[in-house]
């Protein structure tokens, strides 16, 4: 499970909202503002509805500290002061790293539940999860020279002599920030590559394995839904054209599945849901978390996928 706070409540919005009945609405991260619209209290994970004749509320906080140690004690009462002032009817403490003594003394105190969040084996897992790695075909590409297309009208003499000095030779080119003219967002030509090859289709000629495949296209950028810039000190240079020139290869990739952890109530230790995932590091810089967990006694598992830089 990823170490971000997150994956944590991540976790038990999926499980309550696998388990709750019809009628009942799991949010997550929940705020509650004043009258003046100032946040004064934030939930991670609330589940409400009606049970018979009667609505309950349910609140369950999370903690995901491992350089923290143990929870104390202190978040135990400060969770039965949270559920005192906004009239929860249930109050649950989630930890991955367990509860100190004085954290389980409180909680049997203030009726608090606890669960948590411990490393398993694979073993436990053999039942519904049968993979031991993640294997993911990646498209390398080597550009070995980029020659561009500007646009005149945006060509100043401050921005002319910073371009001239950036693409006079291939390795200054390959350095070029490339801005997307719709979201505004920034990639270099390697990602402007690879989308150009997505949408031709260029990948689909390229086998797992086999030889690289050379890279000769000329990618036109007029359509105003699709257009590029180019970032200059002095301002950005609108893009018309982009001729990448070198080679795409297609690699399998092999990535194990890791972090297998059970998610359990303390008191009777009855395990609630299973999770475990894979890190994928990706061409474009990003790592994909792709996780997956299963409620014990439920048919169905999730698989979840997350982009970070």
């Amino acid at each position: 499970m990823r170490n971000d706070g997150r994956a944590l409540e991540e976790l038990v919005e999926y499980v309550e909202k696998t388990l709750a009945n019809e009628g009942f609405q799991v949010d997550v991260n929940r705020k509650l503002h004043n009258d003046e619209g100032i946040q004064i209290a934030e939930f991670d994970v609330t589940v409400r509805g009606r049970f018979g004749s009667t609505e309950i509320s349910w609140l369950l906080e999370c903690r995901d500290r491992p350089s923290s140690g143990k929870a104390p004690g202190e978040w135990i009462y400060a969770l039965s002061g949270k559920r005192e002032v906004y009239r929860f009817d249930k109050v649950t403490a989630v930890s991955t790293t367990g509860f100190s003594p004085a954290a389980v003394l409180a909680a049997e105190k203030l009726d608090v539940e606890l669960r948590e969040v411990t490393a398993t084996s694979p073993e436990e897992f053999s039942s519904w999860l049968k993979l031991a790695e993640v294997e993911l075909v990646q498209h390398d590409i080597s550009l070995a020279d980029i020659d561009f297309v500007l646009d005149k009208n945006f060509i100043t003499s401050a921005r002319d002599r910073y371009l001239q000095q950036l693409i006079s030779s291939p390795d200054g080119r390959q350095r070029a920030v490339l801005v997307s003219g719709v979201t505004g967002s920034k990639l270099d030509l390697h990602t402007a590559c690879r989308e150009a090859l997505a949408a031709a289709g260029g990948f689909n000629v390229v086998e797992p394995g086999g030889d690289a495949v050379k890279i000769d296209m000329t990618v036109e950028y007029e359509a105003a839904e699709a257009h590029l810039l180019m970032e200059t000190p002095d301002g950005n240079v609108r893009i018309r054209k982009i001729r990448f020139q070198g080679s795409v290869r297609a690699v399998l990739k092999k990535f194990p599945v890791v972090g297998h952890s059970v998610y359990r109530a303390v008191c009777g230790g009855g395990t609630i849901a299973q999770t475990a995932g894979a890190h994928i590091p990706l061409p474009s810089g990003e790592t994909v978390a792709l996780t997956f967990t299963k409620v014990i006694d439920h048919d169905q598992y999730q698989v979840n996928w997350k982009a970070t830089r």
